[in-house]
């Protein structure tokens, strides 16, 4: 699972700043989620899900 920082946070014993990403197994992922210190990054098959692209009409 993918994870942004949205604060400050040390994994590992290595210190990360908010914009970072971690690649963490789910169970991190989703106490940092709870914790409100990361969300999940979307992956590109995400975010061409949530804005699908128009196709123009051939004709």
């Amino acid at each position: 699972m993918k994870i942004t920082l949205l604060k400050a946070h040390k994994h590992a014993n290595k210190p990360y700043l908010p914009g970072d990403e971690l690649d963490v197994d789910t169970a991190t992922g989703n106490w940092l989620i709870d914790q409100k210190v990361g969300k999940a990054t979307k992956t590109k098959t995400q975010e061409a899900k949530a804005s699908p692209q128009t196709q123009e009409d051939p004709q």
